[in-house]
């Protein structure tokens, strides 16, 4: 785990840092709750050249990010709840990458872990989860009702699936943030060596 001070705008350096290869080697993502007002990582996403499919649960954020200036970063949009990926039809049966940008904890902490596991289950390279560290704010935001918080995730709970970790800012307040990702085709390729 790598812990250092940084403010919000950090969220975004520590990915490139952390997991270059969603640059360096682009594909096709699933990205997860993407919105017109918050879409932090889709612009460089699409502008290292990966296809971005928008997986959102609500109607009305997935027609605001349609209408809006960002819809060209995305090829696909799709209305469907993560927590049931793996019924969605999606444009790809699998894709390289799985990312949940600030989203995991808006599922129950009993849901948490399963959605987890079928987000894995239909990604080729690396999952990247994103989530505030600990007990945040987490209201309905922009109207959303399905913005709130149901889940306070913490370092431990995301290596426990085995991801590693990165977190920034202070635990249990606004800005705290947990970056976790996990190289399924390292792994993949470790077990093939066995």
């Amino acid at each position: 785990m790598v812990k250092s001070p940084a403010p919000y705008d950090a969220r975004v350096g520590q990915l490139r840092l952390m997991v270059p290869q969603i640059f360096k080697d682009p594909g096709t993502v699933l990205y997860i709750g993407a919105c017109a007002r918050r879409c932090q990582c889709g612009g460089m996403l699409c502008k290292a050249g990966n296809e971005l499919t928008a997986l959102e649960i609500w109607d009305e954020s997935l027609e605001k990010l349609k209408a809006c200036r960002m819809s060209n970063w995305f090829t696909h949009f799709v209305l469907g709840d993560v927590r049931e990926v793996d019924e969605i039809e999606l444009p790809h049966e699998k894709y390289d990458y799985g990312f949940w940008w600030h989203g995991p904890e808006h599922v129950s902490c009993h849901e948490f872990v399963p959605t987890v596991k079928k987000l894995e289950a239909i990604t080729n390279k690396i999952v990247i989860l994103a989530s505030p560290w600990g007990r945040a704010f987490g209201g309905t935001v922009f109207g959303n009702p399905h913005n709130a918080h149901r889940c306070y995730l913490h370092i431990e709970d995301y290596m426990a699936l085995g991801y590693r970790v990165a977190a920034i800012g202070p635990k249990n307040r606004p800005f705290g943030n947990i970056l976790a990702w996990k190289d399924l085709e390292a792994i993949r390729e470790r077990k093939n060596k066995k």
